[in-house]
């Protein structure tokens, strides 16, 4: 509660207005938008990039741990941000760095024919880190999981017509 408080006095202060003139729209519109929950764990990240393959092209050779971005339709990060670090898959440099020329969409789906997330939640629930685990555990990352599949079946029935 207190984190809508502050982004109501955030809008009030930023738009100099009363309380009464900000309440209508911005109030239930901040409202709306819970905060997203970001994990960062070094620990994790290790893990994954030795412990895994690349899901590419299957080398055990310079593995990166690559973070997915794109995981709902209101949690995409911005430039210089990354997600959180459950979000993240195993990728040999060089694939590494074709996802980053890519549409990454296109590049799980069009190259791998995967859904990404389900391979993080496949490495979250082996992860040595508890707090990882218990965040796989808890089913936070069924919303990133269908957002995927429903991304990937409009893609998918908008080529075909």
């Amino acid at each position: 509660m207190a984190y809508y408080v502050a982004t109501l006095f955030f809008v009030i202060y930023r738009r100099n207005c009363s309380l009464f003139e900000c309440l209508p729209s911005d109030w239930l519109r901040y409202m709306l938008i819970p905060k997203r929950i970001i994990i960062k764990s070094k620990k994790h990240l290790e893990w994954v990039a030795r412990n895994s393959n690349c899901i590419r092209c299957r080398t055990t050779y310079g593995l990166q741990s690559a973070h997915i971005r794109k995981t709902d339709k209101l949690g995409n990060v911005g430039w210089g941000q990354k997600n959180s670090d459950v979000y993240v898959v195993p990728l040999c440099y060089l694939c590494h760095q074709l996802q980053h020329t890519m549409n990454e969409f296109e590049f799980f789906t069009g190259h791998l024919y995967i859904n990404p997330i389900t391979v993080c939640l496949e490495l979250a629930l082996k992860s040595p880190d508890k707090k990882v685990k218990q965040f796989a555990k808890e089913g936070k990352l069924n919303n990133a999981i269908k957002y995927w599949d429903d991304l990937k079946t409009s893609t998918e029935g908008t080529t075909k017509s």
